[in-house]
């Protein structure tokens, strides 16, 4: 089960690398090779599924290993080490938790893609102002403190 174990999570590192790049070509803040936003969405929601395989892979390695390690601290005729849960696990089980939550959203952005691209409102020309502002004429010179002398502030 060790060897099973290791590809898993072999297989979760080398699908959550892939989802990671594709993530940042995906993103509409990156400009890589021209790509229109449709395309962009669906290469985000590619990187989505990455990322939740890669979730789903660490998640039953994490899992299966520690299923072991808890049946054999609890099996009385296990002679060899016996293991306990570490905070090694905890992080495993936590990544593996942010990698299938952030691969939901990346997927969720293929849904919401095609609804924004569709035109909301029309594009109205710019008007000017025509209010002509009279220039502040002061007496004193200073223009900065108005009708008031210079000591009249609170």
């Amino acid at each position: 089960y060790i060897q099973a174990c290791r590809a898993l999570m072999i297989t979760a590192i080398l699908l959550g690398s892939l989802g990671l790049l594709l993530g940042m070509v995906g993103l509409r803040c990156t400009n890589v090779g021209n790509v229109d936003l449709p395309r962009k969405a669906k290469i985000a929601a590619i990187a989505g599924a990455l990322h939740i395989l890669a979730g789903t892979c660490g998640m039953v390695a994490i899992s299966w290993y520690a299923n072991n390690i808890t049946s054999d601290f609890f099996n009385p005729q296990y002679v060899g080490t016996k293991y306990e849960l570490g905070p090694a696990l905890y992080l495993g089980w936590s990544a593996s938790l942010l990698s299938l939550l952030g691969g939901i959203c990346l997927c969720s952005a293929c849904c919401c893609a095609a609804k924004e691209n569709q035109p909301i409102r029309i594009q109205l020309p710019y008007k000017a102002s025509s209010v002509v502002v009279p220039p502040n004429t002061s007496e004193e010179g200073d223009s900065s403190f108005g009708k008031y002398g210079k000591n009249a502030y609170v």
